[in-house]
């Protein structure tokens, strides 16, 4: 073969090698976007022939596949392919897809599929891996719960009796329990009757069991753990018919517990635990006997606090102190919500006592009393009923204008206030400028380099890419942690564009709030999702569009499909019997409420009913929307000489207080974004300063 010859087979070798390449490489990629296709649109027929072949392709398709086709395959309900893939992904990954693989294991597959699999972690601990306290704890009421079902009794014998005392019961355990005597003592059997007899909600067979148990003549140290306590005293509260007695139960066990005899035979720590809740529990019965014993259960509600063991104890006993004032002398009740309040741990606690206190001041116009709470809540946390003392002190009157003035700066330069008075605020002030960079908090900022920030966004892009749009905002909440602005934008555009709004809306939340460009931010916070039925049936019926939009968001959260606890349908969340009324009224003879257009037109022609019967007023208007007209020109009638402001201050359903409050600032925010409208037109238009 001549030198010429060598080179031309030499080129010809190298562009068949070239074009063979090619060749499959395209083949592979439309491989991997057939794959692709067949598993959004649900063909499940090559993943379930679960072969190393097919794994191979699978995982062609991407970082974490295995784990993306095992959830597609388990939402599917083929859970024993699902549990393929998982287990492969186990196998595979490292880091944070391992951990959700194996997260997956333990409810998919057979029980003893999803046992093996919690035992593989133990043993994967044991041999250096690492296990938290918190996931220890899980994985042993899961182990527990598949061996009850599995009816593996004997393996359970060794640590049965912890059960009565300190371990979660599941229905699954309850179910076990009762069908064994893997608790041999009989006392610690009877302390296990309560326990599932509480957990199944079954109070007076619980009481029952308490009595027949004769607990206050064995030794106290037996009951000194809070699920066995907690056990005893609901079921003495919900349970138990003669309440006296009851509660004499528990000032006995104080006073048995308060012994010598008894102190040498526990610790400090149970005696505490003891005492409180035996403090908590008479209390709570002698609050549920009658008027007589108010007294006495405040009294112990207050003793319960000097032996809290946890500030959520401390907040539950103190609240319940709080609240049998209520009942008992509303005068000592507002003065002990003022004395208290430094002592809170957890302010969030107390929302419905001070908002109740305040109401009452209001009530009455006392305005030296509501400057006096606004005062202490000043000390506290709870930023949002302090802006609102504020406001309603503003508005009372009471304040040298001065002093209005600072308390409106205030209101309008704190960021962490409700929007809702920062607008009311910047009216007051006369404040009128684009608003969108002062809503918001200066951005934090997110460390790019972290390498656990970008595992989870890889989380989050994969189940995008691979087509699990309903789970893209649970797994991101599931995380914890605040996202970049422009990855959080990405996703929510993507859940958007699926038809997922109200997804759509909260995973933009999860983004930083920007340093740059606020509108576009809000957007996507405050979109609109069906405009042409909006636009459409806002102007048929004469409503602003702004504030049709306010609605659809406060109600449903753009959220089609949305069914309440009480009936409301779709997104402007209509009562059946309003939408057939409505209907009869349009000539619409048949009709489904959740399709959009459908529940838009007859929300619209419902909200413009409601202004029309309110004279053309809107917070009446919005306010009826939710609690019904009748109720609202009832409430009116009673405070015609209450300016629109004040009014919606003093409605007594809290749900329509936050609702209208809600429309308000909602509409506000999208007048500004896309109607050109400043946020003092809308308060002019809802409240008609």
């Amino acid at each position: 073969m001549t030198m010429f010859e060598k080179r031309i087979t030499v080129l010809v070798v190298l562009f068949l090698t070239i074009f063979s390449f090619f060749t499959v490489a395209s083949c592979s990629s439309e491989n991997t976007a057939r794959l692709f296709d067949d598993l959004k649109s649900g063909r499940y027929d090559y993943f379930l022939e679960t072969k190393k072949s097919v794994y191979r392709n699978v995982e062609k398709m991407g970082q974490g596949s295995a784990y993306y086709v095992g959830l597609h395959l388990k939402q599917a309900g083929y859970t024993d392919a699902a549990h393929f893939y998982f287990n492969r992904g186990v196998q595979s990954y490292e880091g944070l897809f391992k951990e959700l693989c194996r997260n997956e294991l333990y409810t998919t597959g057979s029980l003893e599929d999803r046992l093996s699999a919690v035992e593989d972690r133990y043993a994967a601990a044991s041999a250096g891996g690492e296990m938290s306290d918190e996931e220890e704890k899980e994985l042993e009421l899961l182990r527990c719960n598949l061996l009850m079902r599995l009816k593996r009794y004997d393996d359970m014998r060794g640590t049965a009796e912890r059960w009565y005392r300190s371990d979660t019961i599941t229905q699954d355990i309850a179910a076990g329990l009762k069908e064994t005597d893997m608790i041999a003592d009989s006392y610690l059997s009877a302390l296990t009757d309560v326990r599932i007899a509480v957990f199944e909600k079954n109070y007076a067979a619980a009481w029952k069991c308490v009595e027949k148990a004769e607990v206050l003549k064995h030794n106290v140290q037996l009951i000194a753990f809070q699920p066995v306590l907690s056990a005893i005293g609901k079921a003495a509260v919900y349970g138990a018919a003669d309440k006296r007695a009851a509660a004499a139960f528990f000032e006995q066990l104080i006073s048995q517990t308060k012994t010598k005899r008894t102190r040498h035979k526990i610790t400090p720590a149970q005696q505490k635990l003891i005492l409180f809740y035996a403090h908590f529990y008479a209390a709570r019965v002698y609050s549920r006997a009658g008027t007589p014993f108010l007294k006495k259960a405040a009294d112990l509600f207050y003793h319960a606090t000097a032996y809290a063991g946890t500030n959520a104890d401390f907040d539950a006993a103190l609240w319940y102190y709080l609240d049998t004032l209520r009942s008992l002398d509303r005068n000592l009740y507002s003065a002990a919500v003022e004395n208290t309040a430094l002592l809170w741990k957890d302010p969030r606690w107390y929302r419905d006592v001070v908002e109740d206190v305040q109401n009452s001041f209001l009530a009455k116009k006392d305005w030296a009393s509501l400057h006096r709470l606004y005062l202490t809540l000043k000390k506290t946390d709870m930023i949002d009923q302090e802006a609102e003392a504020a406001y309603i002190l503003v508005r009372s009157g009471f304040l040298s204008k001065e002093s209005a003035d600072e308390m409106l700066q205030n209101l309008y330069g704190n960021k962490a206030v409700p929007l809702y008075y920062r607008l009311l605020a910047a009216y007051h002030l006369g404040i009128s400028k684009d608003f969108a960079f002062d809503i918001f908090e200066a951005p934090q900022s997110v460390s790019e380099e972290s390498a656990e920030l970008t595992e989870r966004e890889a989380v989050l892009d994969g189940l995008l890419a691979f087509g699990l749009y309903r789970r893209v905002y649970p797994q991101a909440a599931a995380f914890g942690m605040r996202f970049s602005q422009e990855k959080a934008a990405a996703w929510s555009e993507v859940l958007a564009q699926q038809g997922f709004h109200a997804d759509s809306i909260k995973i933009a939340a999860l983004g930083q709030p920007p340093a740059q460009d606020a509108d576009a931010y809000l957007k996507r916070l405050y979109p609109r999702p069906w405009k042409k039925p909006v636009k459409k049936y806002a102007a048929e019926f004469g409503i602003p569009e702004y504030v049709l939009y306010a609605v659809i968001r406060s109600e449903s959260f753009f959220n089609a499909a949305a069914l309440s606890g009480a009936g409301a349908v779709g997104l402007t969340q209509l009562m059946p019997s309003t939408a057939a009324d409505v209907a009869r009224k349009l000539k619409v003879s048949t009709y489904d409420l959740q399709d959009p257009e459908t529940n838009i037109r007859f929300g619209a022609f419902y909200l413009a009913e409601m202004i029309r019967r309110s004279d053309n007023r809107l917070l009446p208007a919005c306010c009826s929307y939710n609690a019904g007209i009748s109720q609202v020109r009832r409430w009116r009638r009673r405070m015609k000489e209450l300016p629109a402001d004040i009014f919606l201050e003093c409605i007594p359903f809290k749900e329509t207080r936050n609702y209208g409050k809600k429309i308000l600032k909602t509409a506000a925010v999208y007048a500004y974004l896309y109607y050109g409208k400043q946020p003092e037109t809308v308060i002019k238009e809802f409240f008609s300063f």
